[in-house]
């Protein structure tokens, strides 16, 4: 009676034993993986919430990128940079007949691209100097720079206006 009692103790034991041995591991299974689960949770929220950011930031470069467009003059993302320079140049002899240009080769300085100018012109009127000296230092895209500026007196008593200066554009495009 003693040995059937304790035979049925001994089975219930070892039972109890393999149960417990394989509850044991998997709700410490479970409870990993529920720690995990929870920081997968936290780090995907931080990811949504990266995500509208970069959605907010790429629709302000957009933005951004159409407003310089806009500004910029009309094909010039596409010419290449002696163009932007020569139109420019054009442009700027068609609106000032009165002006006299010696132009000289193209120096390429690393990543920008010049045009050495001499611009000379009769001072007729103050205000016309004014405007064209305005209008050289206006220029964005390729933009001119001054490097001397000189008014002589000629014998006959006229004067004339000598500019030294350089249009210069960046290789890329971007004035």
């Amino acid at each position: 009676m003693f040995y059937k009692y304790i035979k049925k103790s001994v089975f219930i034991y070892m039972v109890v034993t393999i149960v417990f041995c394989i509850v044991g591991p998997t709700a410490l299974i479970l409870s990993k993986y529920e720690s995990t689960l929870l920081e997968t949770e936290d780090k995907m929220s931080v990811i949504n919430s990266k995500i509208s950011m970069i959605k907010r930031d790429t629709k302000k470069i957009e933005e951004l990128s159409t407003e310089i467009f806009k500004i910029l003059p009309e094909d010039q993302a596409r010419l290449k940079t002696k163009e932007q320079i020569l139109l420019r140049l054009d442009d700027f002899e068609s609106r000032n007949k009165f002006v006299s240009l010696k132009v000289l080769d193209f120096i390429d300085q690393g990543n920008e691209l010049s045009l050495p100018i001499s611009i000379d012109f009769p001072v007729l009127d103050f205000t016309k100097t004014v405007t064209l000296i305005a209008q050289l230092q206006g220029m964005k895209f390729p933009h001119f720079i001054i490097q001397s500026l000189s008014i002589t007196s000629e014998q006959n008593g006229s004067l004339t206006c000598a500019i030294k200066g350089a249009f210069v554009c960046f290789k890329d495009g971007k004035g």
